[in-house]
């Protein structure tokens, strides 16, 4: 089974920003947080990575349809991971399943990351589609 360009190009990017996004909230885990926070770390990672994987697939599913459906899926699916990650974060916070600074800590990094790994790639995605309409 061969994967198109773009699905490589997905996948690698996403794979290399999620190196990256571990590897700096490890160091800062390491760092300034402790070795007891492990739990917070990976909770933080996987929970930034599966909320930005499904919003950009959203969106590239989106970015073939009409700018009005490409649009209302863009802000509905900001409004819907911030909806998301706040009740996941209170959640958290009132059942202490890891400990909250450090996690909010780590999350924010990751998510930072992998939310410029989204923006890269719908930008390229942009230049690709304006590349085929100006042929």
């Amino acid at each position: 089974m061969t994967l198109n360009k773009e699905l490589r190009s997905f996948i690698l990017i996403f794979a290399l920003f999620g190196l990256f996004a571990g590897a700096l909230g490890f160091l800062v885990l390491v760092l300034f947080l402790g070795s007891d926070k492990y739990a917070a770390f990976l909770f933080a990672w996987s929970l930034s990575f599966v909320v930005i994987f499904f919003g950009y697939s959203a969106n590239r599913w989106a970015f073939a349809r009409s700018h009005k459906i490409f649009f209302s899926v863009l802000l509905g699916g900001m409004v819907l991971r911030i909806l998301l990650i706040v009740g996941i974060v209170l959640l958290i916070f009132f059942k202490e399943w890891v400990p909250i600074l450090s996690f909010l800590i780590i999350l924010t990094i990751y998510y930072f990351v992998f939310q410029i790994a989204e923006v890269v790639l719908i930008n390229n995605q942009l230049k690709n589609r304006n590349k085929m309409d100006s042929k």
